[in-house]
């Protein structure tokens, strides 16, 4: 069995009808614009809205090139960014980020998830999950398995 390819080549594949399968990937981003300095979303708001008009998805906020705020917009993720022009986060954000989602659901989920990962210090709040914490069932497991070991050195 050593001996047989992993792969079978494309001339094969045509030669028995067969066709070579793709794995499938849900696309997640729609599309995305990143690190785009500040700069840009206020002298060319018109243009990006044009190429992302009322898009929803999530947006991040940098400082250099450190993550400073993440966000999501459910309705005018171009209009959400520039909104932070003149609000409590206007002078500690210097460069942008955005990804077009197709669904609200993704968009929270996927906030609530970067939050907790990235812990950008702009933002107040850190995502709640609605998954169990696994802490206590690891904490079980190891003290079983210790526990099995004490005895079984006896």
């Amino acid at each position: 069995m050593d001996d047989l390819p992993r792969t079978v080549p494309k001339s094969d594949l045509k030669a028995t009808g067969h066709k070579r399968r793709r794995g499938r990937q849900a696309r997640l981003v729609q599309g995305y614009l990143e690190r785009k300095r500040r700069k840009l979303i206020d002298s060319r708001f018109a243009l990006i809205e044009q190429v992302l008009p009322h898009n929803k998805g999530v947006y991040a906020l940098y400082k250099g090139d450190n993550l400073y705020y993440l966000g999501i917009a459910k309705h005018n993720l171009v209009g959400r960014v520039r909104n932070h022009l003149g609000d409590k986060h206007r002078h500690k954000w210097d460069n942008f980020s955005l990804y077009v989602c197709k669904s609200v659901k993704t968009i929270a989920a996927l906030e609530k998830l970067f939050l907790r990962i990235a812990k950008p210090p702009g933002n107040g709040q850190i995502g709640r999950l609605k998954s169990p914490n696994l802490t206590d069932d690891l904490r079980r497991t190891l003290h079983s398995v210790s526990d099995e070991e004490l005895l079984s050195r006896r």
